[in-house]
């Protein structure tokens, strides 16, 4: 999905160059422009963590940075202090003037000490023009992602596994186990996702992995039994061996099917299906 944002959507106009977007890149735009700060501060956790350096994708940061802190509220220190992060992890001196205003200026000590963090870091590198205040409207933005019906929810749940976005496979489990009903090709890709992963699992990505366990025993099916039983004979970590240990269990007393086995169904080649759609 290659959507040019720089054309006029409302009144949301980027200045800099047109350039297509990956789709990891777009749904970090998305989730930047979205109301929900959760998954706000997960997409600048993941910048951060994948040295995301994209200027389309920054400015939002910049943008959400300049709207939110004169108001900050309590709740939304930790995404603002991500959002400086992620803005340092670039190391690009576009964003030095508003990390200096927001060092002199008054926000938390929190946040002045990441934007203090990030500004160290963007001045080692080449000169750039700097954000200008209000050349991206955030609402616009958001609005017109809400618009966009390219992907079906299935094929958005494919392109989150496929990405590793942990924020909204753990959504997807959590939906899962609350009783949402999913397709048997995104189950499946939970279960080749959790068996790709769990075996290094690490503080990150755990909790995601522990609920994708639990999902796992909400779909009716014994399907995936034997392959949470080599979790448990295979993973370190102690939090997900529990999990898999109860869904076996809630999963002994359902009608025995054809089991899930590793590489039954291979991620990446569901996601070019996707996004060459």
């Amino acid at each position: 999905m290659n959507i040019k944002i720089a054309v006029f959507i409302g009144m949301f106009i980027l200045t800099s160059p047109v350039i297509a977007l990956t789709v990891q890149q777009e749904h970090y735009q998305e989730q930047i422009s979205s109301s929900n700060f959760r998954k706000v501060q997960n997409a600048f956790e993941n910048i951060v963590s994948n040295h995301e350096s994209n200027n389309e994708v920054l400015d939002l940061a910049a943008q959400l940075l300049i709207e939110h802190l004169p108001f900050q509220r309590e709740r939304e220190e930790d995404t603002l202090a991500w959002a400086c992060r992620a803005l340092g992890e670039s190391k690009n001196t576009r964003y030095v003037e508003l990390l200096s205003k927001i060092i002199n200026g008054n926000s938390s000590q929190k946040i002045k000490k990441h934007a203090l963090n990030a500004l160290k870091k963007t001045q080692s590198s080449s000169q750039a023009s700097s954000f200008v205040a209000g050349s991206i409207n955030l609402i616009a933005l958001n609005k017109h992602y809400q618009s966009q019906q390219k992907y079906t929810p299935t094929e958005r749940n494919i392109l989150n596994i496929g990405n590793k976005n942990l924020f909204e496979i753990k959504l997807l489990s959590e939906q899962i186990y609350r009783g949402q009903s999913v397709t048997t090709l995104t189950s499946d890709l939970l279960a080749q996702f959790l068996l790709e992963n769990s075996s290094s699992a690490t503080n990150q990505n755990s909790d995601t992995l522990a609920w994708v366990c639990k999902a796992l025993t909400k779909v009716n099916s014994s399907r995936y039994k034997s392959i949470l039983q080599d979790i448990i004979n295979t993973t370190d970590s102690r939090r997900i061996r529990s999990h898999c240990k109860k869904a076996i269990k809630s999963l002994n007393n359902l009608e025995p099917v054809i089991n899930y086995k590793l590489n039954d169904i291979n991620i990446n080649q569901q996601v070019k299906l996707v996004t060459k759609s």
